[in-house]
């Protein structure tokens, strides 16, 4: 929680309530906070927090004179409009807003003095496969020691699952009707890393049902085998690299190891390599002879870094096979995205 107005005290997040119920591979996640103002005055406070990929927000609620109030998805422009007239009435608005990549940030006014706001977000995501089970992760790094923290988890599941990372002490599954759940409750507490727990993927096709809004839907899954097989590597390979300011503080050695094992692979390719800053730089080419790539090695290690990053730049070339981004995903110049 980042406090804005010079707070004499950081805003406390008081209490975290997770809930997350698994139905054959879908997992729908409620997260409720609860946050402090120790402060004498009113505040504005903003939330920042990633979420993992494949998540999707689908609702958000906040506290207004003690009762939960649903958000209004609306367009970016009209939602800033609409909170900052909001605000300058006194009136609690909340808004929720994507960022960069599968990051939001959430901003609230006004934080009463020495009052407590409730947010409730809520997501859904199809769990990521490995190997013959389903990974849920769930993020419990808060940066801060929470007063009062529980986690609740039901799943279809017919056996526990297995924890990969992130233990909590007392989690435990127990055998119920219609498959596993747990409950554990937590004061003082406090994670340096997300929770990951691994479900045995389902076997069987199953079906779920449920009434919304007065019509009934339903939900099916039908589990069927993966089948891996090798991808032709393109002949021509554009490699976007992302040469901005911001782009400097990059693991470079990671991104290095990657191209290595890349062009190992391919073998044979040609590499157009595409600089791109508040503009794009035209394409250098380099032609790679049993994945010797030194030359362009060189020339990427020769990249000075600085500017902008404007996505909306870069115009695609049809004879270019197949793109790679290489890129921290910060975007901070002209109104366009990637074609």
């Amino acid at each position: 929680m980042i406090v804005r107005n010079g707070a004499d005290q950081p805003i406390q997040l008081r209490t975290v309530k997770i809930e997350t119920e698994i139905t054959g591979t879908i997992a729908h996640t409620t997260t409720e906070l609860l946050f402090y103002n120790p402060n004498r005055r009113i505040l504005e406070g903003e939330l920042q927090f990633p979420l993992a990929d494949g998540q999707t927000i689908v609702a958000f609620a906040m506290d207004v004179d003690g009762k939960l109030r649903d958000a209004v998805p609306v367009d970016k422009p009209r939602a800033q409009m609409v909170f900052e007239d909001i605000t300058r009435q006194n009136i609690d608005p909340g808004l929720l807003q994507v960022t960069q990549g599968n990051n939001f940030k959430l901003r609230v006014y006004p934080l009463e003095p020495e009052r407590e706001k409730r947010v409730r977000i809520r997501t859904i995501e199809s769990l990521p496969q490995l190997g013959q089970q389903r990974i849920l992760r769930l993020a419990l790094d808060f940066g801060t020691t929470i007063d009062h923290f529980s986690l609740a988890i039901r799943t279809t599941a017919a056996t526990a699952p297995t924890t990969l990372r992130g233990g909590i002490e007392g989690l435990q599954f127990e055998q119920v009707a219609d498959g596993q759940r747990a409950f554990v409750e937590r004061p003082n507490f406090k994670s340096d890393q997300p929770l990951e727990l691994a479900f045995d993927a389902p076997v069987r096709p199953s079906v779920s049902v449920g009434e919304h809004g007065g019509k009934t839907y339903f939900h099916a899954e039908v589990p069927v085998s993966a089948v891996r097989i090798p991808r032709a590597a393109p002949r021509v390979l554009g490699v976007i690299w992302d040469s901005s300011g911001s782009a400097a503080s990059r693991e470079r050695a990671r991104e290095m190891a990657f191209l290595d094992a890349y062009l190992q692979r391919a073998r044979d390719i040609e590499v157009r390599l595409i600089r791109l800053r508040d503009r794009v730089e035209p394409a250098v080419s380099f032609r790679i002879t049993q994945g010797n790539w030194q030359a362009l090695r060189t020339a990427i290690e020769a990249t000075p870094y600085d500017g902008a990053t404007n996505f909306g730049a870069f115009t695609a070339d049809t004879s270019i096979e197949e793109y790679l981004l290489v890129s921290d995903g910060l975007a901070n110049f002209g109104e366009s995205s990637f074609p």
